[in-house]
């Protein structure tokens, strides 16, 4: 970022010209929306609340095994899970853009099935609906590794989560890319049998390149999966 303190606007007026002339005009690095994130204890309520909205559905299952042992004839949103191996990786992944809550049925035998239900931080701090799915390649942890799936093109790095924003560099189709946050700038519609429309947003990479990159195009590195972006592609495309 251009430094703000002057010295006086005519050393300030000069500098830049001659930056410009040279071509040394300075740029400022990839926007940031990580800097400010609420804690997870405190977005936990909103995301449970966003969930309900969006599900319709009114009860969160019980953390422990115990008690969902006793549920028959129950729909609920799964939060908690007592002595979750992975629950600091979900608090960090809260932290960082995407919330992961489990839709979760139990029958009239106490049968269980469900689903996952992701949401995304959108830019204003809020939650909103990103995609729901069984099985799915989209990046869901955070910090992650992640493949490009853009279909044998390379792919655009932008300066901001924004398809119109500067363009800083790409990264080749199947590269593997650090992943760091996201930010989802459009809301998907919780429609029909399998949710669709999916969200859409941006993930923010800092390796190879430091900048933003379009979530639709980032799969879940999986070396031990070499067909990862085959797949991704058609479940994008629904």
């Amino acid at each position: 970022m251009m430094a703000e303190r002057r010295r006086s606007q005519w050393v300030m007026a000069v500098a830049l010209a001659l930056a410009a002339v040279a071509g040394l005009m300075p740029r400022r690095p990839p926007m940031r929306l990580d800097a400010q994130a609420p804690e997870p204890e405190s977005d936990m309520a909103a995301v449970v609340a966003t969930a309900m909205h969006i599900t319709g559905v009114t009860q969160v299952c019980p953390a422990t095994v115990e008690e969902r042992l006793q549920l028959r004839s129950v729909q609920c949103l799964q939060v908690d899970i007592e002595g979750d191996p992975r629950a600091a990786e979900r608090r960090e992944t809260l932290r960082r853009g995407i919330a992961i809550v489990g839709e979760s049925y139990f029958d009239e035998q106490g049968l269980f099935s469900g689903g996952a239900l992701m949401l995304g931080r959108a830019p204003d701090g809020g939650w909103d609906y990103w995609f729901a799915a069984q099985q799915y390649s989209r990046l869901t942890e955070l910090p992650h590794d992640g493949t490009i799936c853009a279909g044998g093109e390379p792919l655009n790095v932008r300066m901001g989560p924004a398809a119109d924003g500067p363009l800083i560099g790409r990264i080749d189709d199947g590269a593997t890319v650090q992943v760091e946050t996201f930010v989802l700038t459009e809301p998907g519609r919780y429609e029909g049998e399998y949710h669709r429309p999916w969200g859409q947003g941006w993930f923010h990479i800092s390796s190879p390149v430091d900048g933003w990159v379009a979530s639709r195009y980032v799969a879940t590195a999986a070396p031990e999966w070499p067909q990862v972006c085959a797949f991704h592609d058609v479940a994008e495309q629904g």
